[in-house]
């Protein structure tokens, strides 16, 4: 499939999933929710928020985790001391019950002044921990409201994503002016610029890698770096460097060079050129002769059994794959990567589900529904993940070049960068249409390694 098409589509799913949370109405109030989590570890629904003032807001919060304190401490209780009516009979801990009275509330409960677990005593105790929690609700800081109910917080936390995600930089004004606007959200402005920062990375992610390349290679061979470099340049952009002038040049003037002609040949659409012609070969044949005179390649013979939907993305990866092999790798070992660590996470998670769903009969529901329903939320959950990941890694992460690099040969060295994609020494670029046999070891063109990566 498509990677980079793949990727374009999580971009926008993000995009929609962060403009739908941060510009929702009870943003603030799923704000809230969190903070009573977090401050009172109390559980408190959102309608019971939405769309209050801030004191009303602070009002609630205050009394539903008043009202979970109470319920908590009458429950607790009873795991060390019996309660009045009950038909079970528990043996007084209470070494255990100053224990937890300490930590949970910070009371100190004199064990030589309760020696015995009478209901008086029970009921003093409970008077006392009541009396406690309440006051730590009360003196609880909640302060954080007033920062979630300002006009322009969901905004706010929208620009702060969008910098975080894709080194976006907004404004509260462009926010508003496309929330005012016809579209009523800010989801093509984003859209928009995300789509830029991935044209920037198409073109500036090639040069830093080929660059990388040139400064491992010219521990070994300067002059063959550099002459691997212009070729790499020539063949894959149509660039014609001076050779005097690289070797001149610092890696700030020549990143600066190679950028300038990359970004015209990108936009100038070189690319899409490349790939709408190779979409409309109608043949195995055609495209094999296209291969070989303008990408000096030849199909696979895998390609001949596709049906004709994969065999026109089978021969538009065969193009990438020689002009834009870096970010493809990229691209493909992001999606790789995030895939298995999340796959793996998840089969873990269903796992520890397996082991205590039997217990869902004690709330009288069924395990296998309950599982089944649980494991499609974890899968979900999932997706969601890979999602968010694979949408920020592919603006900030970079592979590394090879490491290892190729002795110089005593033998005269063939040209530093074939037409199939201007390759540089050892590189570990690989994709749809590299060959297997690039490994050491490999049946490869003659290893050459300027020909490396060519069906």
């Amino acid at each position: 499939r498509d990677v980079k098409k793949l990727i374009e589509e999580y971009i926008d799913e993000c995009i929609d999933d962060a403009c739908n949370e941060y510009l929702a109405k009870d943003y603030p109030a799923r704000c809230a929710v969190d903070l009573a989590r977090e401050v009172l570890d109390t559980a408190i629904a959102v309608e019971r928020l939405r769309g209050k003032d801030r004191e009303e807001m602070e009002r609630r919060i205050r009394e539903d985790a008043a009202s979970d304190a109470r319920a908590m401490i009458e429950v607790t209780l009873g795991e060390y001391i019996s309660a009045e009516g009950s038909d079970v009979e528990v043996e007084f801990d209470s070494q255990g019950l100053a224990s937890w009275a300490k930590s949970r509330f910070g009371v100190d409960i004199d064990l030589e002044e309760f020696e015995e677990g009478t209901l008086a005593t029970r009921r003093e105790i409970q008077d006392r921990l009541v009396e406690a929690s309440e006051k730590m609700i009360q003196e609880a800081d909640l302060g954080k409201l007033d920062l979630y109910l300002a006009e322009d917080y969901g905004i706010e936390r929208l620009i702060a994503w969008t910098r975080m995600k894709f080194d976006i930089t907004l404004t509260v004004d462009e926010i508003r002016a496309e929330i005012a606007g016809d579209r009523g959200s800010p989801r093509e402005l984003i859209h928009s610029k995300a789509v830029m920062r991935y044209q920037d990375r198409e073109v500036e992610y090639p040069i830093d890698y080929a660059l990388a390349m040139t400064v491992m290679g010219m521990r070994q061979s300067p002059e063959a770096a550099l002459e691997a470099l212009i070729g790499w340049a020539k063949v894959r952009y149509g660039l014609e460097l001076d050779a005097d002038e690289v070797r001149k040049a610092g890696p700030a003037k020549m990143k600066s060079l190679l950028e300038e002609g990359i970004r015209k040949w990108f936009e100038e659409k070189q690319l899409d050129k490349a790939l709408e012609e190779v979409s409309a070969l109608p043949t195995v044949e055609k495209v094999d002769e296209l291969l070989r005179t303008k990408y000096d390649g030849q199909v696979p013979d895998w390609l001949s059994w596709l049906d004709e939907e994969e065999f026109h993305a089978a021969s538009r990866g065969l193009i990438e794959a020689r002009l834009r092999p870096e970010m493809l790798q990229l691209e493909m070992t992001i999606m790789l990567d995030t895939l298995d660590q999340a796959w793996k996470d998840h089969l873990y998670a269903m796992d520890q589900l397996r082991d205590g769903i039997n217990y869902q009969a004690f709330a009288q529901q069924d395990p296998k529904i309950a599982y089944k329903k649980q494991g499609s939320e974890l899968f979900s959950e999932m997706l969601d993940g890979v999602q968010e990941r694979v949408a920020e890694y592919i603006f900030k992460a970079r592979l590394n070049p090879a490491a290892s690099m190729p002795q110089p040969a005593s033998s005269p060295q063939a040209r530093p960068g074939g037409p199939a994609q201007g390759g540089f020494f050892g590189s570990s670029i690989s994709g749809p249409g590299f060959a297997a046999s690039n490994a050491p070891g490999g049946k490869g063109p003659a290893g050459d390694p300027s020909k490396a990566g060519q069906a």
